[in-house]
Formats: C-alpha cells, structure tokens, sequence
C-alpha cells in the first residue's frame, strides 16, 4: 500500500490553459493524430517530459493516455 501512495504523490498535477482547449496527442509533436480536444481548465496528470511535450493521464489512473503541449500546461501540484 506505502507504495501506491509514493506513487500518486509523485505525480505533477497540470491544468490546461488554451483557451479553445488542448489536443491530446498520440505522440510527441504535432506531426501524431489528434486523439481529442481537452477543455479549457481540466486537470491532467503529467507522467513525463519530451521535447517541451507533456505524456498526460487524463483520469488519475497512472496510464498514459496522449501526448500534450507544454506551453499549454500549467502547474497546480507536484
């Protein structure tokens, strides 16, 4: 059990800040096909970082779902 814990403590929370929404990506950059539209204020969690793209999990449960644009992203919590 300590080690979920460890795990979700781990996790960078980030909120979407376009404006018209975020796409969520298959891949980091925008050459991948576009998954889905991320509105405005959603929380994502971060799992890691490639070349200013962000690998988000959208519901929390630790699997990567698409790729999204760093400069799209703010911190809440880390």
């Amino acid at each position: 059990m300590a080690q979920s814990g460890q795990a979700a403590d781990e996790r960078h929370i980030y909120s979407v800040t376009a404006r018209e929404g975020l796409r969520l990506r298959a891949g980091a950059g925008v050459q991948f096909d576009v998954l889905q539209l991320v509105p405005f204020g959603t929380r994502v969690y971060v799992q890691r970082e490639k070349d200013n793209w962000a690998a988000v999990d959208l519901q929390g449960d630790g699997a990567v779902d698409g790729w999204m644009n760093l400069d799209f992203l703010k911190l809440i919590s880390h």
